[in-house]
């Protein structure tokens, strides 16, 4: 009989565990949702709607800019913006952008030249003069 009450006991305590342990677990959110709290905690929810004038007598910038580039640069998961990323896809794009500023069209290899025509005459266009007095010739309009 005593084997039977230990075993009993032992039963109860396991269900009873597993029931705390269903009832304490809470359930994942998905990133959108965890995305859509942090977007309704966000520290300009408030002054996010003001117009101009409204956020110039609370002594706030007119612009709104800062305010939605915080939410749109939000990581989903932490609900702040990641700033070391930020940092690196700028300089990303500095530096691709330093290198189209330096590269001429037919410089070197990896920027050839293209020609788009006329076919019919050589070497490349870079302007074309009109004699608005040489009317002789029957270049009277252009």
């Amino acid at each position: 009989m005593f084997r039977i009450r230990a075993i009993g006991q032992k039963f109860g305590i396991s269900i009873f565990s597993i029931l705390v342990c269903f009832l304490f677990i809470k359930e994942e959110l998905s990133l959108e949702e965890l995305h859509q709290i942090h977007l309704n905690n966000s520290p300009y929810k408030n002054s996010k709607h003001l117009g101009k004038i409204d956020r110039f007598n609370i002594g706030l910038s007119p612009d709104r800019y800062h305010e939605e580039i915080y939410e749109l640069t939000m990581n989903p998961s932490t609900g702040e913006p990641d700033y070391a990323v930020k940092q690196q896809v700028q300089r990303q794009i500095k530096e691709s952008f330093e290198f189209k500023i330096s590269a001429v069209p037919g410089q070197d290899a990896a920027t050839p030249w293209y020609t788009i025509g006329p076919n019919n005459h050589a070497g490349r266009t870079r302007a074309a003069i009109f004699d608005l007095a040489d009317s002789a010739n029957g270049y009277d309009r252009v």
